[in-house]
């Protein structure tokens, strides 16, 4: 049976995020061995009891091979980190999850994308700057990336639509427990027009405070910078917005009125450097795009995978030595152009685990600077 099967089927228990199946490949040397392991085994492994009690109660319940045949029932896709098609921008992302469980189109997830994000109570003024700059960046050819809430996030999936172009939606829970519920009806034309509903919880997972938090690093590391159109100060917007700084990701906020309460939380982002913009044009400039991106055109049929540039940003000086970018120019620096390397040769030249050298090869990939070739190989471009 596939590794990527046990790695499914880990991650389909409640409780067992990319920490703790690390640790527990780590401990066992691999998915299937943390799944066959024993009872005791485990607990020893460090699982908490209820998280523990739950892995059993999965493997008495099926196999991985089962596991994955109830996710095709629901119509859902798993994708791992051990797939070709995990989203490279996600997969330079420190802890990234595991896996993904995607209803629709996932060659979606690899497109260069655009997060836009905000208030759940927006104001008119918030809803129609929100539809044109996101239906603008649609038609440009970005995949517009929000968490399907309700206000501005919705608005935003709709107007990508509504340009007939591609968005993808993260949700703060498990597919069987959508959230909000009212908007069922936009996440099935999300999913019929060409793009992606995902989630990194477990199908029967139900929506918790805690779980939006961790899925706005997911909308934030889905994409190329985080636009803020319209949000009030201690939004979870904001978020959004500080985990794609961390990430290096480009963030934009609209000022809106300097008086309005509703757009306090776009002024705070913009006293800490954020980048003003009010149109799409200005996030195609501020994400060193010139003109509009096409990419690649909605459809339905299969969305082709392209990539599109990095905004150039400069990561903060906070930035350990040993992060994601060092650990990136690093990697460039161990072949030359035109090369083609093996990833266990990368492995033995830069002296980096299998977690980092992915994720600074998935950053590379972002940049343009190295493809990823057919075995597991990479060039050099």
């Amino acid at each position: 049976m596939p590794e990527r099967d046990f790695w499914l089927a880990l991650c389909g228990v409640s409780g067992i995020g990319a920490r703790r199946l690390d640790r527990l490949i780590t401990t066992f040397g691999s998915a299937q061995g943390a799944w066959e392991a024993s009872a005791e085994d485990l607990e020893g492994c460090g699982l908490p009891a209820p998280v523990l009690s739950r892995l059993l109660e999965a493997r008495r319940g099926s196999d991985p091979e089962e596991a994955a045949g109830r996710l095709a029932r629901l119509g859902l896709s798993g994708v791992t980190l051990l797939d070709l098609d995990y989203p490279p921008a996600l997969r330079s992302v420190p802890g990234c999850p595991p896996a993904l469980f995607v209803r629709g189109n996932v060659a979606c997830l690899s497109l260069a994308s655009v997060a836009v994000v905000g208030t759940r109570r927006p104001t008119h003024g918030g809803l129609e700057v929100t539809a044109e700059i996101a239906g603008d960046l649609a038609a440009s050819g970005l995949a517009v990336v929000s968490g399907l809430a309700l206000g501005v996030d919705a608005a935003a999936h709709r107007a990508a639509l509504g340009a007939g172009g591609v968005t993808v939606a993260v949700l703060g829970s498990g597919h069987n427990h959508l959230y909000p519920g009212s908007n069922t009806g936009l996440a099935r034309r999300i999913v019929a027009r060409g793009g992606a509903v995902i989630s990194q919880f477990d199908p029967d997972a139900l929506p918790e405070r805690a779980k939006f938090v961790v899925r706005n690093r997911v909308v934030a590391g889905l994409a190329l910078g985080v636009v803020v159109t319209e949000a009030p100060a201690g939004s979870g917007a904001l978020k959004t917005a500080r985990f794609g700084r961390a990430l290096c990701r480009t963030i934009m906020a609209v000022p809106g009125p300097g008086s309005s309460p509703t757009f306090a939380g776009c002024v705070e982002l913009l006293r800490e450097g954020a980048r003003a913009v009010t149109s799409a044009a200005h996030v195609l400039s501020d994400l060193a795009l010139p003109g509009p991106a096409r990419s690649t055109p909605a459809d339905p049929g299969g969305v082709r995978a392209t990539r599109a540039g990095w905004s150039g940003e400069a990561c903060p000086v906070s930035v350990p030595l040993d992060g994601p970018v060092s650990q990136a120019t690093a990697v460039l620096a161990c072949f030359d152009p035109g090369e083609v390397v093996p990833f266990d040769r990368l492995i033995s030249r830069t002296g980096l685990s299998v977690e980092n050298l992915s994720a600074a090869l998935g950053l590379l990939e972002i940049k343009g600077l190295v493809s990823r070739q057919a075995g597991q190989n990479y060039l050099r471009i």
